[in-house]
């Protein structure tokens, strides 16, 4: 136990940590750069599907689907999810995401349309005037039954060689990705714009540049 003062607390938040630590943290956070300012703001959350249980599958699954149409393929991306993220490493499951983004043509894809078609009632997007008691699928949004939830209008990023992290950790766990590797949306990922130029940044200040 050590006494606490609530007048030097810092405008950004509650620190209840000894002085001694605090002044080693401040020491940390006033050193180098944001990791924000370092990758121009390209920071992006995980793939949110609004239903992992259709859209996320094993390595069988993936593996039936591109025996069954080679096409699927295109659309079924390697993902791990933020428990996977560990410090220097992801550890992969072998876990695939199907990838179908607004304004995916399904028709082209009749293997995962398929797969995608026995989960159809938990998928269909809740109509806004919908007044029932309790809706199965879901959420209201502009996407379609077969479409994943988010919009990832970034998916993009997912394919450069990028930094991994958590949402949620009592420790760093930072980690590097050139294999396209996607993560859902309990991890996030930043993208340099010069991957291996030699920056010094302050990856604990990147929650200054969200």
């Amino acid at each position: 136990m050590f006494p606490l003062s609530i007048h030097d607390q810092p405008d950004t938040g509650w620190q209840l940590g000894d002085p001694a630590g605090r002044r080693v943290f401040a020491k940390l956070m006033d050193a180098g750069r944001p990791l924000g300012e370092v990758v121009e703001g390209k920071m992006y959350r995980g793939i949110l599907t609004g239903f992992n249980e259709a859209f996320i599958v094993d390595q069988a699954t993936r593996d039936r689907l591109v025996e069954e149409n080679p096409k699927s393929a295109e659309i079924i991306q390697p993902i791990v999810r933020g428990e996977d993220l560990r410090p220097w490493y992801q550890e992969d499951e072998g876990r695939w995401l199907i990838l179908t983004r607004r304004g995916t043509d399904t028709e082209a894809f009749p293997a995962v349309k398929n797969h995608l078609n026995q989960f159809r009632e938990r998928l269909e997007p809740k109509p806004r005037n919908w007044s029932g008691d309790k809706w199965p699928g879901r959420k209201p949004a502009p996407y379609k039954c077969y479409e994943i939830q988010d919009s990832v209008d970034y998916y993009l990023a997912f394919k450069q060689p990028k930094v991994f992290w958590p949402d949620i950790g009592n420790f760093p766990r930072f980690s590097w990705n050139t294999s396209g590797t996607h993560v859902n949306d309990k991890g996030f990922i930043a993208v340099p714009q010069d991957p291996y130029a030699s920056t010094s940044c302050s990856i604990s200040r990147w929650t200054r540049s969200r």
